[in-house]
Parts: structure tokens; sequence; C-alpha cells
């Protein structure tokens, strides 16, 4: 006979009758070797033993008629303090006393008998009920140890059964619960109720759309949820399955906070490079709307540049919307008197005056004088020196994150550069009006005598019968020395701003500058319905230098053409060329390969550069052609 088995099994056997109760162990051994068998003869006896040695027991085997406790009474007792299997194993057999036994809790009800088949049915029964009991002992292992596990993760977690009763949460979840529901509610005072029962209404509208369809349809579900009578920001995980739903749940307000920053800070670089960008608006327009900038960004109501002069502060520059009486543009004092002396002399950024350790190293000066609760300044530094400084404030109390931090630097640095850009603007205007002066006056004083030496030229040629060939020389250079002194006047106009602009139809300004030239015998021809905005006279004086260009430097019955390409425009001839040597000297003031002053390629260039547009030399065409780039 096969007495073996795999499963192990403490057997506790109480019956009143000590032959039969020692005979059923012995019989089980031999039918399983793997049985440990324990043995009582009365129903308290039986209880008592139990309940000191319940965590050895497996399986009780109870007689129904005993004196004292009956095994049904038995049965009762033991079930005030356990679930563990309880079968019946009585030679009295009736349906009533089946009935009572599993109302009572029996797990199964078997009836003696003297034979060997009776004793495997309940060997059978016994090892069903210890696997069934290693089994449930084991799930509820695992569940512990999810729940313990679910305990240390930060996460709120939830389980819900199908019908959304609750069936467990961690530590997290019911703190979470407390702050939804507005109370401290207990862990059993919550579980097995249903969530929508439980929630306020707002919550419900959120949640209940998404957590039917997990269930509904199967599937993992994540999404986030804004709870306002927190104003946090929940990551809401679901995840079904056959036995309901798992909700993990998340605090990530300070991601959502973040990420929200940084899109605050890419708009402010984004707005910081429209201002820079847009050309219309003037430098004080460009400098009040980075303060505005800045104040918005940092939540502020005061925003101000300085300078400083010696030992003083002055504001050149302020956006304030609550009117404080020392912030105002053209307000002076002292440096020492300012929270600009701690900018400089100790080298902060931040300054947070609600801060303890910040406020004892104040200048004590400052706040009794300005009143503010927060500060952030940075110095303003101009070609290497300090110039004066940017600042943010506020009368009420505030602190600053890194995150100000850097985008007060960058904007400080915008500030610097915008400062320095523009006195390096105002200089540029000052020597360009010196310039254009200076070449007015020359132009002025040299004309006039040339304009005196022509005209003896003349009346000389008219008092002579024959003309004389050496006068005609002196009449050519003094026309010459005419045109050198137009060209280096409208040099010294070339490379300033243009200041007006509109669109110009480019056959137009070509037929133009065509007519004022002296053409020989070169013909033109026009190939483009190109319009670009510029400067008409500027681009004018662009044609006829290259127009003088071909007809200076080719036969006189040289032929010029001017078309369009994808990118801009170009003035081509079918001349002698250009050596492809020369490369781009060929725009140097003075360059030339004849007789020629080397102006008029420069000036062309000048022009085109300050449209914003380039000029190169095609060398593949056969001829000189110049491309002008306008894209």
């Amino acid at each position: 006979m096969d007495n073996s088995s795999s499963v192990e099994a403490n057997v506790l056997l109480i019956d009143d009758n000590k032959d039969f109760v020692h005979s059923t162990g012995e019989k089980l051994k031999s039918i399983n070797d793997a049985f440990s068998i324990f043995i009582e003869n009365s129903g308290k006896d039986g209880k008592e033993f139990f309940k000191d040695n319940s965590d050895k027991i497996d399986v009780i085997v109870c007689d129904y008629d005993m004196p004292g406790w009956t095994g049904i009474e038995t049965l009762k007792n033991i079930r005030e303090f356990s679930e563990v299997p309880f079968i019946l194993f009585t030679g009295k057999g009736s349906e009533e006393v089946a009935s009572e036994a599993i109302s009572a809790g029996a797990s199964d009800y078997l009836q003696k008998g003297d034979s060997l088949s009776n004793y495997k049915v309940l060997s059978n029964r016994i090892l069903q009920y210890v696997e069934k009991s290693s089994l449930l002992a084991e799930k509820e292992r695992t569940l512990q140890e999810r729940n313990r596990l679910l305990e240390r993760v930060d996460d709120a977690f939830f389980s819900y059964d199908e019908d959304f009763r609750l069936l467990h949460l961690n530590e997290s979840g019911l703190q979470l619960l407390w702050s939804v529901v507005g109370e401290k509610v207990s862990y059993d005072e919550v579980i097995g109720n249903v969530l929508w029962d439980v929630v306020p209404q707002i919550v419900i509208d959120e949640l209940q759309s998404p957590f039917e369809r997990a269930m509904n349809e199967n599937e993992d579900i994540e999404f986030d949820f804004y709870y306002p009578d927190e104003e946090v920001w929940l990551q809401v995980r679901l995840f079904p399955s056959e036995s309901g739903l798992s909700v993990f749940v998340r605090d990530i307000t300070e991601k959502k906070e973040r990420i929200a920053r940084r899109e605050k800070e890419n708009e402010v670089l984004f707005e910081l490079y429209q201002i820079a960008s847009t050309s219309s608006l003037s430098h004080t327009e460009r400098l009040s709307k980075a303060l505005q900038l800045g104040r918005d960004f940092l939540g502020v109501n005061i925003g101000y540049i300085s300078s400083f002069v010696g030992s003083s502060r002055k504001i050149i520059l302020s956006e304030d919307s609550v009117g404080h009486s020392e912030i105002y543009e053209g307000a002076s004092c002292e440096i020492e008197d300012t929270f600009c002396k701690n900018v400089i002399n100790d080298d902060r950024t931040i300054v947070n005056i609600s801060s303890a350790e910040d406020k004892d190293t104040l200048n004590s000066t400052a706040i009794d004088k300005f009143g503010f609760e927060s500060f952030v300044g940075k110095e303003i530094v101009v070609d290497g020196e300090v110039y004066g400084s940017l600042c943010f404030a506020d009368c009420t109390e505030d602190s600053f994150l890194d995150s100000d931090l850097a985008v007060v630097e960058v904007l400080t640095a915008w500030v610097s550069y915008e400062i320095e850009r523009n006195q390096k603007q105002e200089e540029l205007e000052v020597q360009n009006r010196r310039l254009e002066a200076f070449a007015e006056f020359v132009s002025h004083d040299l004309k006039n005598p040339l304009n005196v030496a022509s005209g003896y030229v003349e009346m000389e040629q008219q008092l002579r019968d024959d003309p004389s060939e050496n006068l005609a020389k002196v009449q050519k250079s003094h026309k010459r020395m005419e045109q050198m002194i137009d060209e280096l006047l409208e040099l010294s106009r070339s490379s300033e701003e243009l200041k007006e602009t509109a669109e110009i139809q480019i056959s137009e300004i070509v037929e133009e500058a065509w007519s004022l030239l002296d053409t020989e015998d070169a013909t033109l021809g026009v190939k483009t319905d190109m319009v670009v905005n510029g400067d008409g006279d500027k681009l004018l004086n662009v044609f006829e230098n290259l127009f003088l260009n071909s007809i200076e430097h080719n036969d006189s019955d040289v032929s010029i053409e001017v078309g369009e390409f994808e990118s801009g425009f170009y003035i081509a001839d079918n001349g002698s060329g250009i050596d492809s040597d020369v490369g781009t000297d060929i725009f140097n003031y003075g360059y030339t390969e004849d007789e020629g002053h080397g102006l008029g390629l420069a000036i062309a260039k000048e022009i085109v550069d300050v449209h914003g547009w380039s000029i190169e030399i095609d060398s593949d065409w056969n001829g000189a052609k110049f491309n002008i780039y306008t894209k």
C-alpha cells in the first residue's frame, strides 16, 4: 500500500471513545504516514489543546455524540477564535445533524464505519482541507506582504472590487482620503464603502468616467487631476483585474509647478528675443518692456534701472505699479543708502529681506527708507565697467527661487548689452554726422576752386581757333576730380543706417539709373518683375556704379542684363569678365586694375550691406556677373 504523501498534516482527533480514537489515528497513519496525530477525549480538552497549539494544528476531526460538550458545541466554541477546518466524524448520521453541523460552521460531515474505505475518504478530506488552507494561507501571506510593500511606497494606494467597494488602502491612501472627505476616518470605517458614496461630487465628476472605463474595457489608464480644495495636482494610475481595480495616486504638484516654471522661463526668453529683434522699438521702449517682463515673471510691483555716478545712484527708468514715493525716473540718492550697496559690496545677486539671516547683513538705512519686504538686484556691466544695477522689489513679503536668480541674470545680461549697444550706436551716429559734415565741407571747398579752374579752361578753349589737346586733357582731369569728390561724398553716406524704406520695383529703378548715365553704345536688358524693400536713392547708386563698372571696363558695345534668381537679383555683362584671382578684393576701397579710382564697387557693397543683403561675384559667368542676395 502506498502510504506516502507530499502534504504533511497535523490532525487533532477529539473523541470520548479512547479505543476508537487511537484506532482512527493508526488507520490514518497507515494510509498517509505524513500525518501527525494528536488526541483529546473531550470537547473542552480538545478546545484548550487547540487554543494552546493553534499554530500547529491543520485540521480537527471531532465526534458528534460525546458527554459534556457535543461535537457541535465544541465546534461553536472553537469558531469563536478560529476558522480551522473542522470535520464532524460521527456514528450518528442524519440530515438533521448534518444541517446543524454545517450551520454551526463545520467544514465537512462524515459518518464513521468499520470499512477502510471510510478512513480513506476521511484521509482525502483532511488532505483537501490542508491543501486549501495552505493555499489560503499563502494567499494571505502574499496579500500581507503586498500591503507591507504598499505601506513603504509614497504613492497612495486603493484597492476596489468590481462594484467600487474599498477593499484596502495604505497609510498614504488613508491620509489622502482624510483631505478629500474633510475628516479623519479610521481604516475600518472606510473599508467596504462604495467610492462614490464617500468622496465629494467634484471628485466623482473627475474620476467616475476613467474608473468605469478602466473596469469595463480592462484598460490601464493614467491621467492627471487637479483638486482645487487642496490646490494639488494628482497623478492617478488605474490597473484593472478580474477581481477589481488597483489605484495608485501620487502628488505631482511640485512637478507641475516645475514644468510651469520652466514654461514661464521659456516665455521670458522668447519675449526677450522678441523685444531685441523688434527694430521699431526705441532704446527706452526696449528697456521698459524688459522691466515689465521681469516684474511679471517675479510677481513684484516695482522694477527699475539705475546708473552709478561716483557715490550716487540715479534711477534712469522705472516700472512701478504702486507709485512708490522713492522710485521714479531721475530719483537720486547715495549708493550707501540703497540695497545696491549689498549687491555691489557683497557680490549678492538675490536678497530676500523676509529672511532673518539676510536681514542681519542688510543696509538698515535702505530698509527704513524704501520699506521693501523683498528685493532682487544685479550689477549692470557696460564695456567691462559697472554701469549701475537692475532691481526688482515689492513691499510685500516674498522669497525668490533659484530659477528667479537665473532669469534675473539673463535679464541683466541683456540690459547690459542693450545699454552698451545703444551707447555704441549713439557714438557711431555722432561720428557719422561729423563725417558727413566734414565730407560736405571738403566737397564744397574742393569743388569751388575746381569749378573756377574748369571755367577758365572752357574760356581759353573758346578763345582759340584750334582746340588745344593739352587743355582737353586738363578738362578731363577736372571732370575726373569732380567725379571723385562726388563719390567720396557718397561713400561717406553709403554706410549710414536706413532711415526710411519702401517697396521698390527693380525694373523701374534700373531704368532710372540707366537714364542718368552716358551709356555710349552699351545695351541694357531687364528680365525681372522683382520687388524689394529698401532705400530707393541708395539702390539707384548701386545700379549706377555696377553699370559704370561694365561700361568703363569693356568695349563700348557691351551688353548688360538685370534679372532675378531664387534668392535675389543679378547684374551681368558679356564683357571680358573678372580675374578669378581677384576674389572679394574687388570690393575694397581703392582697388582698380586701370586708371579708375576704385570706389564704385566699394560704395555698392556698403549700400548692399546696409540693407542686410550680400553681394558676390559669379565666377562661372562668361563675363562679369554680380549676384545680390536679398533673402
